[in-house]
C-alpha cells in the first residue's frame, strides 16, 4: 500500500505492480476463485515479448479481414494502431481474436515443442515469463528462479543487485513515447564501513506537443491526474536486504519520495511527472555494510 496505493488490490490489471509474484499471485487467486469458484493450481504472467515468441514459432495468425499478425508487426498492431483508430469494445474484440487464434494454433499439434521452449528462453531470461504455483514444493523451486518474478529475479542476481520498477500512472498508452536510462556509480567506503551506491534513473519524453490532442485511450484524458500529453511514471528502488536509503532527489532538489521494505529488500518510491519533450533525472543514494556493485 506503501509504495503502490490500493489500486494494487482494488484493480486486477495493477496486480502485477508488486515486486513480490506471491502478492500479485495471492489476488489474482482470490479474484480467479471469486469469478469461478475454484482457485488455480497455476498462474503464468507473460508480456509481449512472450508473445512475439511465439509467432516467431507458430507464424502469421489469421486476424479475420485484417493483416496476418506476426511477430514482426506485432507491437503495431496489438499496442499502438487499436488504441488510436478503435474504440474500446473493438479493441477487446481484437485482442481475444488474436489470443484466441494464437492458442487455437498452438494446441493444433503443428509446433514443434523444442522450438517452442527455444524461443521462450530469452523472454524467460529476461523477465517476461513468472510463473507460480498452488504446489508449495514446485513453488519453492519457482521462486528461485528467474520464472518467480521480480524480487526473485533480484536475489538470484546476488547480495548487490539493485532493482529499479517503473509503474505507468498516466492512464493511456503513453509509454512508447518513454525512454528510460539507468546508471547505478560505485562509491568509497565510509567511515562506518558502509559502501554508497548512487541509482540514477533519467526519464525522456520524446513527444512533441501534439501528442495532448490523441485520443483519450493514448493519453488517459486527464482523468488519472495526469494533463493529457504528459507522462506520469512511477518508480521504485529496491536496495539489496540490509541497506538503507540516504538522499533522493529529483532535478538535484529533495524528492518527494515513499519508502518501505517489500519482500525484504528496503525500497523507495516518487511519481514523476513529463511533458513532451523534457526529460527528469532521479537519483538515489543507498549505503549497506555488503559490498555492492554498481550494476
Amino acid at each position: 500500500m506503501a509504495l503502490y496505493g490500493n489500486v494494487l488490490g482494488r484493480y486486477v490489471q495493477n496486480a502485477s505492480m508488486a515486486a513480490d509474484f506471491e502478492t500479485t499471485a495471492a489476488l489474482v487467486s482470490h479474484w480467479w476463485d471469486d469469478l469461478t469458484g475454484s482457485p488455480p493450481d497455476t498462474i503464468i504472467s507473460v508480456d509481449p515479448a512472450v508473445l512475439r515468441a511465439l509467432l516467431s514459432v507458430t507464424g502469421p495468425i489469421p486476424l479475420g479481414g485484417q493483416e496476418p499478425l506476426t511477430a514482426e508487426n506485432m507491437i503495431e498492431t496489438l499496442l499502438v494502431e487499436p488504441y488510436r483508430t478503435l474504440d474500446p469494445g473493438e479493441q477487446t474484440d481484437l485482442f481475444e481474436s488474436a489470443v484466441i487464434a494464437l492458442v487455437d494454433q498452438l494446441v493444433a499439434g503443428d509446433v514443434e515443442p523444442m522450438a517452442l521452449l527455444r524461443a521462450l528462453a530469452e523472454p524467460a531470461a529476461a523477465g517476461s515469463l513468472t510463473v507460480w504455483s498452488a504446489d508449495a514444493d514446485t513453488a519453492a523451486v519457482l521462486a528461485s528462479s528467474t520464472l518467480g518474478g521480480p524480487s526473485a529475479r533480484q536475489a538470484a542476481a546476488g547480495d548487490g543487485a539493485f532493482a529499479v520498477y517503473f509503474n505507468d500512472r498516466t492512464g493511456g498508452k503513453m509509454a512508447r513515447l518513454l525512454r528510460t536510462e539507468i546508471t547505478a556509480a560505485l562509491g568509497s567506503c565510509r567511515d562506518d564501513a558502509h559502501r554508497e551506491v548512487v541509482v540514477t534513473v533519467t526519464l525522456h519524453h520524446d513527444g512533441d506537443p501534439s501528442v495532448a490532442s490523441l485520443p483519450v485511450s493514448v493519453t488517459g484524458g486527464g482523468y488519472y491526474g495526469v494533463p493529457a500529453g504528459d507522462i506520469g511514471t512511477k518508480i521504485t528502488v529496491a536496495a539489496p536486504v540490509g541497506a538503507f536509503f540516504g538522499a533522493v532527489s529529483e532535478n538535484g532538489a529533495p524528492a518527494q519520495i515513499t519508502t518501505a521494505v517489500d519482500a525484504g529488500h528496503p525500497s523507495v518510491s516518487a511519481q514523476l511527472l513529463l511533458s513532451p519533450g523534457r526529460a527528469a533525472p532521479w537519483s538515489t543514494a543507498s549505503s549497506s555494510r555488503r559490498r555492492m556493485p554498481s550494476t
